[in-house]
């Protein structure tokens, strides 16, 4: 009886080694497989913003991007609000930028673009325009200027304001006025008031203005398309 026991207790004792053993080889293969998720699928997922479409970019700051674009020969740094892979999709009518490009590309009769603000837009809609401006008169060469943006029943509560003012009646084929503007219901560009010569770069907060104007900027460079 007693040799019998020993000879159970020993087979017991076996079993459980061998147990604790697939256990342990079962444990390993997990935080292998467990780790070469994280290495190849999570690289798989991240995020390049170094690049994007071919171009470079690098972070001057908590909030401006640059990167480097070639024309005629010489390059040219260009800052921006938002990486591009940052930018959510909005309304974007993509013929506006046919329409800028095709006021650029045209020699004769000259051409040229006001940008336009509404007085009591505070300074973010003025940022927005300056990157703009930036683009279209300092890279393309493009007639750049700014003005006031003012309704007609508007113009006579600014009579005593010095700077020259627009609004969508004053665009033609010779002048295209892009109206920035932060008191919108949604973020959007697109032509305004039926008009192809005047066009909103318009938004519902700061920030969502700022990337408006920053995905206009990037798809007159070609950055996006």
């Amino acid at each position: 009886m007693m040799v019998k026991k020993h000879k159970t207790i020993k087979i017991k004792h076996q079993e459980n080694k061998t147990i604790s053993f697939v256990l342990m080889i079962a444990l390993a293969l997990l935080v292998i497989l467990g780790g070469l998720f994280l290495i190849f699928g999570g690289a798989s997922n991240k995020v390049d913003y170094g690049t994007y479409n071919g171009f470079k970019f690098v972070q001057l700051g908590k909030n401006t991007w640059q990167t480097t674009v070639q024309m005629n020969n010489k390059l040219y740094d260009i800052p921006f609000y938002n990486n591009p892979h940052d930018i959510n999709k909005i309304n974007y009518n993509d013929n506006v930028t046919l329409h800028i490009m095709d006021l650029i590309n045209t020699i004769r009769p000259k051409r040229r673009i006001i940008i336009a603000i509404h007085p009591d837009s505070g300074s973010i809609p003025v940022l927005a325009g300056v990157n703009i401006a930036r683009i279209t008169g300092k890279f393309y060469g493009a007639n750049t200027s700014s003005a006031l943006y003012l309704e007609d029943d508007e113009i006579s509560d600014y009579a005593n304001s010095t700077l020259p003012h627009v609004n969508c009646g004053d665009a033609d084929f010779l002048t295209t006025i892009i109206k920035i503007s932060v008191t919108e219901n949604i973020t959007s560009v697109d032509f305004l008031n039926q008009s192809t010569n005047c066009i909103l770069v318009g938004a519902d907060s700061k920030d969502n203005l700022l990337m408006a104007a920053d995905e206009l900027g990037y798809k007159l460079l070609g950055i996006m398309k």
